[in-house]
């Protein structure tokens, strides 16, 4: 299924045009410099392609449309066809100078083989060079000391001095660009993808841009000795799962392409996530790529913040109202197929963690319902699915290394609407347990994005097994009307801090919450007595605590008790209780200094 999507995806935007995708034979990749050749083969200059800014640095690389590099491994000399890199193109390199003058040859060999007899003046251009250039040529030319050390890294292409364009882009040249006949038997079977009998290669081309792989691993490789527990009917390498060469080159461009395009991927801990729909229209991915993982928006937003920030409040107003994504924007169809796969690094080679695929309105439908249940008070508009990730890992920790299976797990609970699985909310009640507050860092253990975790697992478990026990507080903000324990012990926690810090004038190095928080919220009986007693001295301290007494009263009332223990659904709720509550407070002080500002 997920190499049949990519199949297609590679027909639908190589037939559309407006998509450099290469043809079979060809392959796109990034280029960083052009040498610059007399007719007579001398190097006369490098033409240094890549974008750089104010400062010189660089910031981009121009893709090309080469001759195919179907990728390469082992100490083996493979050269490419008019685009390499220093060590085959010039001989020069970071590795040994042996290696390099090694790899040089088979460059020049490949070349003058295939250029040889062709009168066409790049050609000739071509093989003069390599008749003149060896190992000792860089030392003295002037072209190579300009360019220094930048010149051992990136792709090369050649141009003819006095000519527009490439040397790869000739037309006499293409027509030479016809891999050599090889001498090895083909192997012919049935093709997994389109039921044909088809040419198998042994060797499946490699994917660029996977986190955590070498710079190009395969998707699908088998690639141990015969004798091996791997080997099936006596069929060894790619050969165990027989697909077409065309369709290799088909899923492995198209995966290559999408994982080019910064709106068609995203990385999210040691995983690779990968989007795409069954169209030509970059708007799918750019919507799809709003809604996983919105850019943060800061107080000076800029533009294309602006234009998230609307695009993805269109959508969730669309989803709440029931329309169809294709009343704000007529040119996305609904019921497009719209895939999701999600790639990791495995010894070597490409794993593939999770792959969905539904319709794209369905998508849409399921990543808003995910921003919808995450929704509270003083909370982000839009969390990004790797702010909300992040917060499982200590706060304080610089490598934020985010379990990979947990990615997979909460990916599924959004795309599929499922509950969100348990180790994330066990983890979120751990963080906040484990960690204090570091308010100079502004490090709160208790937090907007870790409370909305806590509320949307309780409400999608809730939706899924159609109960109604914590119901009436999993909610945006404050009920004062509720009468769950364990939401007024977290609100009561909170009157508690607040009389605190009201009795210190907010000078205190440490409240009740860094000292006594983990254990109010597991035990409250072994606590909230001496707490209430403890107040009592905070509260003669406060010039205006009236209403802060009736604000406690009211909660007490309502109190039972207090429980020796609470489980650890109770516990999130008494986080939901303690945060609501500290909310209330702000934005009443936030009410009243708005007053003051009036009057």
């Amino acid at each position: 299924m997920i190499i049949e999507s990519l199949c297609r995806y590679y027909d639908i935007i190589s037939s559309d045009g407006e998509h450099e995708v290469p043809l079979i034979g060809y392959s796109r990749v990034k280029v960083s410099f052009a040498l610059i050749l007399s007719e007579e083969g001398e190097l006369l200059d490098i033409a240094d392609l890549r974008e750089k800014n104010n400062k010189g640095k660089v910031v981009s690389y121009p893709y090309m449309i080469v001759p195919e590099q179907s990728g390469r491994s082992g100490t083996a000399a493979i050269p490419y066809f008019l685009c390499d890199n220093s060590q085959y193109v010039l001989g020069i390199g970071k590795d040994k100078k042996a290696d390099a003058v090694k790899k040089y040859k088979a460059f020049k060999e490949l070349h003058l083989t295939i250029l040889k007899d062709c009168e066409d003046p790049f050609a000739k251009a071509i093989v003069n060079f390599l008749n003149k250039w060896d190992e000792k040529s860089s030392e003295n030319n002037a072209a190579i000391k300009k360019i220094g050390k930048e010149i051992l890294g990136g792709n090369i292409v050649f141009k003819l001095d006095g000519y527009t364009g490439f040397v790869h882009e000739r037309e006499e040249i293409k027509k030479l660009i016809i891999k050599k006949e090889d001498t090895k038997e083909k192997y012919i079977a049935q093709c997994l993808v389109t039921g044909k009998e088809a040419i198998i290669p042994e060797k499946h081309i490699k994917i660029k841009g996977v986190k955590g792989t070498a710079a190009e691993s395969p998707l699908i490789s088998i690639n141990s000795p015969s004798t091996n527990a791997y080997d099936s009917y006596g069929k060894s390498k790619a050969y165990n799962a027989p697909i077409g060469e065309e369709a290799v080159f088909k899923y492995s461009t198209a995966l290559n392409y999408l994982l080019s395009s910064k709106s068609s991927y995203m990385i999210l801990g040691d995983d690779t996530i990968v989007y795409f729909a069954e169209s030509s229209k970059s708007k799918y991915n750019d919507i799809a790529s709003y809604l996983i993982s919105p850019p943060l928006i800061n107080e000076n937003e800029k533009k294309e913040d602006k234009n998230t920030k609307y695009i993805i409040r269109d959508v969730l107003n669309c989803v709440k109202n029931g329309e169809m994504i294709n009343s704000i924007d007529k040119d996305i169809d609904d019921n497009v197929k719209f895939y999701i796969l999600g790639l990791s690094p495995n010894a070597g080679r490409i794993s593939v963690r999770f792959f969905y695929f539904n319709s794209f309105g369905n998508f849409v439908k399921s990543i808003s319902q995910h921003y919808i249940d995450m929704e509270i008070d003083g909370g982000k508009e839009y969390i990004p699915l790797w702010l909300l990730l992040n917060e499982t890992v200590p706060k304080k920790n610089k490598d934020k290394k985010i379990s990979p299976i947990l990615v997979g797990q909460v990916m599924n609970s959004i795309i599929t609407g499922c509950p969100y699985p348990f180790t994330l909310y066990a983890n979120i009640l751990n963080r906040i347990r484990a960690e204090s507050d570091d308010r100079d860092k502004k490090i709160y253990s208790v937090n907007s994005i870790r409370v909305s975790i806590i509320k949307a697992y309780l409400l999608r478990k809730e939706r899924k097994l159609n109960i109604n026990k914590y119901g009436e507080v999993l909610n945006v903000s404050l009920n004062e009307e509720s009468k769950n324990q364990a939401y007024l012990l977290g609100r009561l926690f909170a009157i508690l801090e607040k009389v605190q810090e009201l009795s210190s004038k907010n000078k205190l190095n440490s409240t009740i919450k860094d000292r006594f928080f983990s254990t109010a919220s597991a035990s409250p009986s072994t606590v909230f007595p001496s707490l209430i007693r403890l107040s009592q001295h905070h509260f003669a301290k406060i010039d205006n605590s009236k209403w802060l007494d009736i604000k406690m009263s009211e909660v007490l009332d309502k109190l039972e008790g207090f429980p020796a223990h609470l489980d650890m659904e109770e516990q999130g709720i008494f986080i939901l209780g303690y945060y609501h509550q500290r909310q209330d407070f702000f934005k009443k002080k936030v009410n009243i200094e708005e007053e003051s500002k009036n009057e």
